[in-house]
């Protein structure tokens, strides 16, 4: 709302700090997800060294995530908390992975995301992740996944209790799972763009890499 509003009286850059905000937020819900996973993961195996040290990033994500809630983005002074709170220690190895499809449901009905890795469940139906709805039908999913990583995926929809039943219908996707490569190299974030149809021309992976000597911009490649 505020962006809106700074747009609407021609503040761009006041808009253009409050629209990277609403990015970094949503990219931290996946590391707050990841982390949490994680350190639980952890203590069931009572490797309390790894639990600790998922505490730690969390407690330097929320951080983050305080920084940009109490930020004054109007100021002549505004530093970009994200940059300010030392993130990339937080989420150090990890890849901002988006994945994101466009299909319409019913009313009420919902997109979610399933696959190998535990960001996305390990292929156990209860811990499967709700996508968002945006605008135009699409629908988004925000993780961090390591570096180096293989994973596969796939949709389903659920809709709500038919009367006199308790439990949700799902709709599964049709076989083949979608299969995504990380690269082991510097990357800081990798668009997975799908569908529900398996239209493999419009299914791709985009991903963003740093700018420092030798990283390339930018490489597309497709969803297996």
């Amino acid at each position: 709302e505020k962006e809106v509003h700074a747009v609407r009286l021609k503040q761009y850059e006041y808009a253009q700090r409050l629209q990277k905000a609403v990015a970094d937020v949503e990219t931290l819900q996946g590391t707050f997800h990841f982390l949490e996973t994680q350190e639980a993961a952890a203590v069931s195996a009572r490797d309390y060294k790894t639990a600790e040290n998922m505490k730690k990033q969390l407690d330097k994500s929320y951080a983050v995530f305080e920084a940009i809630k109490n930020n004054d983005y109007t100021s002549d002074e505004y530093v970009d908390p994200f940059e300010a709170c030392d993130f990339a220690n937080a989420s150090k190895g990890l890849v901002a992975v988006r994945l994101r499809v466009c299909y319409e449901v019913d009313f009420g009905h919902s997109l979610h995301a399933l696959g190998s890795i535990p960001q996305l469940g390990q292929w156990n139906v209860e811990n499967c992740r709700q996508m968002q709805w945006t605008e135009g039908h699409n629908w988004v999913l925000h993780l961090n996944v390591e570096r180096g990583s293989t994973f596969e995926f796939k949709f389903l929809i659920k809709s709500p209790p038919q009367d006199g039943e308790e439990e949700e219908h799902i709709r599964w996707q049709d076989d083949p799972n979608r299969s995504v490569e990380l690269p082991e190299t510097f990357l800081r974030s990798a668009d997975v763009i799908g569908t529900w149809d398996r239209d493999e021309e419009n299914e791709v992976v985009w991903t963003c890499q740093g700018l420092s000597a030798g990283d390339m911009p930018g490489e597309v490649s497709p969803v297996n």
